[in-house]
């Protein structure tokens, strides 16, 4: 689940744009915010993006990508038109879906942050799948939201407390045509957000497709936690940011896809 070259050349392009002078502190910062889920609150430099680009977009890239691997898997007759990516970042989870599905041919993109909105602008320029995307800077809550066959929420649910989210996740639902993707780190914070949003999305008439399709209540209980892994390939780049040894990173998220009725399942 590598980053392809296209976007990591971009990627190395505005790191050199903006300069970065001490990328193992600025990663280090990063991943402290990362793990309170606060990311939007600290990405308000360009720096400090060139930082989240180099060191977390190849590991939510890798997570995105998988989790649209099993999905397609439980929905093979699925082939998505347009994308909806709330709260896009710097287009990351778009990467993502875009290489998942070659028939998107219609994007839009939002996000609240100016910076992250200019930076998913910059990093699109010249790749030939984002030549008509739309990438707004607008929030979710106040946003009209468009409707599109594949709605992407990936690393968002966080930054919002449970009446946002509620409220949230009823207009993306609304939005949805066909898939209803959301992602969240895979620690028991970030699961327990999935759990919640798989609750909602239930009680909204959505079809829970993977991980699992059972629309019961959810076994798991503390502290045991729902996660999956993407291992992805570190390049000299990332494995400097982050001080490491080891050439590859497993990035550890927890996942749901949700569906409407209309579209056809896979046996079990």
């Amino acid at each position: 689940m590598a980053l392809p070259s296209c976007y990591r050349e971009a990627i190395a392009a505005y790191a050199r744009r903006v300069g970065i002078k001490n990328i193992e502190r600025e990663t280090a910062q990063l991943s402290e915010t990362y793990r309170t889920g606060k990311n939007s609150e600290w990405l308000r430099d360009e720096r400090k993006i060139a930082a989240y680009l180099i060191a977390r977009a190849p590991a939510t890239y890798a997570a995105i990508r998988k989790a649209l691997v099993w999905t397609k898997a439980a929905l093979p007759s699925f082939s998505p038109r347009s994308l909806l990516d709330a709260g896009a970042g710097p287009g990351v989870a778009s990467w993502a879906a875009a290489e998942s599905f070659a028939g998107i041919s219609s994007l839009q993109l939002l996000e609240c942050n100016p910076l992250l909105a200019a930076a998913a602008r910059e990093l699109s320029q010249g790749q030939e799948e984002f030549s008509a995307a739309r990438i707004e800077t607008s929030a979710i809550e106040t946003a009209n939201l468009p409707a599109a066959d594949l709605v992407l929420l990936s690393y968002v649910a966080a930054e919002w407390d449970e009446t946002v989210l509620a409220r949230n996740l009823v207009k993306l639902w609304d939005a949805t045509k066909g898939v209803l993707l959301i992602a969240e780190p895979g620690t028991p914070a970030g699961f327990a957000r999935i759990l919640a949003c798989r609750a909602m999305l239930l009680r909204l008439g959505a079809r829970i497709v993977a991980p699992c399709t059972s629309p019961n209540t959810c076994p798991l209980t503390g502290p045991d936690w729902c996660h999956f892994a993407a291992r992805l390939p570190r390049s000299r780049a990332h494995m400097h940011a982050k001080a490491a040894r080891v050439p590859f990173e497993d990035e550890k998220f927890s996942y749901l896809a949700a569906a409407r009725e209309t579209i056809a399942v896979s046996p079990p």
